[in-house]
């Protein structure tokens, strides 16, 4: 029996199993050493982390826009593994605390062929802005989706 993966506030310690998680899904691609490092401190209210035996399975950052603190980002959702519903629990408790802080709308950028997280997003009660074509460079586009505070 597998033991159950636990939905819990990042901590000091957990920085390499997140950088872990970054390079199993994104290699070279996901966020720096540095940046990670600097989570924990940084983020400590609004970054959540699956454990689950002993290991960080993924994680879920979220931050309120600089000078508009009704204003947060659901920057980054990442999963060992997906198909285990870890994505949409950790999207879901980061943006709980996120409006917990004062946060009313809630954005996010998700690549518009990730069907999956689409879905996950609207069934949290996000919709969908614009296409954003070249948000990250060439070919990188995104779909910006909006959640408002119920």
């Amino acid at each position: 029996m597998t033991e159950p993966i636990t939905i819990r506030p990042v901590t000091r310690e957990d920085w390499e199993g997140i950088v872990s998680v970054e390079n199993a899904r994104y290699g070279d691609a996901g966020y720096d050493r540095y940046f990670v490092r600097m989570i924990p401190h940084v983020f400590s209210r609004t970054c959540w982390v699956a454990q689950g035996s002993g290991e960080i399975e993924g994680y879920a950052l979220g931050a309120r826009e600089d000078g508009h603190p009704d204003v947060g980002w659901l920057l980054s959702v990442v999963v060992r593994n997906d198909g285990r519903g870890l994505g949409a629990r950790l999207s879901r408790q980061c943006v709980e605390s996120l409006e917990h802080a004062g946060v009313a709308r809630t954005f996010l950028t998700v690549a518009p062929d990730n069907v999956a997280a689409i879905r996950i997003y609207e069934r949290l009660g996000f919709t969908r802005v614009r296409f954003e074509a070249n948000y990250y460079g060439p070919g990188m586009d995104r779909l910006l989706m909006e959640r408002l505070r119920p």
